[in-house]
């Protein structure tokens, strides 16, 4: 009789309200998102139930399907926002990056003067081409660290420019070894 099958299909449709509200707090977001799914084909093929109960139903069917639905976008959006401060981040970290490289390249190249200075002021002496030999010594390898660092820059340079969100790998500090 109708009776019975709108009876049957109430328990039928009173148990996917259940499942569901079983789900809308989980954050198993991939597994409850295609269970709700499968939940909502169930409840469309599911025949009609009591008209007393029809809205009040649905409505707790929907409730607990809106509810994790907006948890869901909640939580992307939370993990969207996180995303972005961290490439953020790691812009700034590589700007900061070709900033240090510069700076350093700059304070090498201060050294190299201050070298090349001492070399044309050294007094006559016993002692004056033993220094003159540390200070040409000191040049050469200012000159190459130089040399690497400005190698390193123009890399870090490149990266940056080629990619935006930063992802300049930082080996500064075994230049300076």
């Amino acid at each position: 009789t109708l009776k019975v099958t709108l009876q049957d299909n109430y328990a039928q449709k009173l148990a996917l309200v259940k499942r569901a509200e079983s789900l809308q707090n989980s954050t198993q977001w991939r597994e409850a998102t295609d269970e709700l799914m499968e939940l909502m084909e169930e409840w469309k093929k599911i025949g009609p139930v009591p008209r007393e109960h029809n809205n009040e139903i649905w409505e707790q069917f929907n409730k607990a399907r809106k509810r994790f639905f907006e948890r869901k976008d909640a939580n992307r959006e939370q993990r969207k926002q996180h995303a972005e401060k961290h490439k953020l981040q790691r812009v700034e970290r590589a700007h900061e990056f070709v900033k240090q490289l510069e700076e350093e390249i700059q304070e090498e190249k201060e050294r190299l003067e201050d070298f090349k200075n001492s070399i044309q002021n050294i007094t006559p002496g016993r002692k004056a081409e033993e220094l003159r030999q540390h200070l040409e010594k000191l040049i050469s390898q200012t000159e190459n660290k130089i040399q690497h660092k400005q190698a390193k820059l123009e890399d870090a340079r490149k990266q940056v420019a080629e990619n935006p969100e930063g992802l300049v790998t930082d080996n500064s500090k075994e230049a300076d070894a």
